[in-house]
């Protein structure tokens, strides 16, 4: 199948009417990733397709570089999408592998439970690429612009630079100091992490936002690491010097987890347990590649979150 081309003719020459362009640069461009970007008041939007390393689908997410948003999901701007969703979680775990591969039944778009679009030949990819454009009309611009504002309380320049220079000094500062377990990664030593972190922060909410930034920088770069290592990915420093991600290696180009902002985040909103809320949906984006891989990362799953009635809110 010539998916190149006719992913030019479909996504690329819509999303090119909306001001969109293909970045062509070696970090944005794959076998099998199509990266297009524009610029909105000075935010920089980003809608990537992707097809799957396993098997013949699509899908696409959605990002923008502004403070305080993360990533949209091609099935997740769908209306009714969560709710069929639900319905295969509710499974024995040993069914959920192969049943979220599987088409939605009787909805508006031919996607399975993972939110991509399944093809076996030229005219169901074609309908794939085009339904892609439907979605993205219908839901996903809208999405962006809501993603493309900026909250006052941000990660400053200074903050990322010393976050992306010094990570490793920091990660090893607050092990340290903190007598963190990191090599235990049981829901329980995972839990006491953010126990840790919640007992910090707690004593630092009615401070001062620029007295707590080098406290905030140091939980940012810990957290970093341990997703890092998770996702055997690195650290990358992002077109704007706040920016620090972490790029899974494994995973097409913006999958990607910024510690500074969940940081920052938690802290203006006095929710910690934002933060091990986060740390589940990176590890939600490894996806298992077998049915005894997906059990097993299903039970680590639901561990973790059997834990997070620990962590004060």
């Amino acid at each position: 199948m010539q998916i190149k081309k006719k992913m030019q003719k479909t996504v690329g020459n819509f999303l090119e009417a909306q001001g969109f362009e293909l970045r062509t640069e070696k970090a944005y461009t794959g076998s099998a990733v199509w990266c297009f970007t524009r610029k909105y008041n000075q935010i920089t939007q980003s809608i990537v397709v992707a097809k799957s390393r396993y098997y013949n689908a699509l899908s696409f997410i959605m990002q923008t570089d502004a403070w305080g948003n993360s990533f949209a999901k091609s099935g997740y701007l769908l209306p009714g999408f969560m709710e069929r969703l639900t319905t295969i979680q509710k499974l024995p775990q040993g069914q959920i592998a192969s049943e979220s591969q599987k088409p939605i039944p009787d909805f508006p778009y031919h996607i399975n439970y993972l939110g991509e679009w399944l093809y076996d030949n030229e005219v169901e990819l074609e309908r794939a690429m085009w339904e892609i454009c439907d979605v993205i009309a219908k839901y996903g611009l809208k999405e962006l612009e809501r993603m493309s504002y900026e909250e006052e309380m941000i990660p400053t320049d200074e903050m990322g630079e010393k976050l992306f220079t010094s990570y490793k000094t920091l990660s090893h500062q607050f092990i340290t100091n903190n007598k963190i377990k990191v090599m235990d990664k049981s829901s329980e030593c995972i839990s006491e992490w953010f126990l840790t972190i919640s007992e910090i922060m707690s004593k630092v909410f009615d401070s001062p936002y620029v007295e707590v930034q080098d406290t905030l920088v140091e939980i940012a770069a810990f957290l970093g690491e341990q997703i890092k290592k998770e996702l055997q990915g690195k650290w990358v420093l992002g077109e704007r010097a706040r920016i620090v991600l972490i790029k899974d290696l494994n995973a097409f180009i913006l999958q990607s987890y910024r510690p500074l902002d969940s940081v920052v985040q938690a802290f203006k909103k006095r929710r910690v347990e934002m933060l091990k809320e986060e740390y589940i949906l990176q590890l939600s984006a490894k996806l298992p590649k077998t049915e005894k891989e997906m059990i097993e990362f299903s039970e680590r799953l639901d561990s973790y979150r059997k834990q997070e009635n620990n962590i004060p809110r």
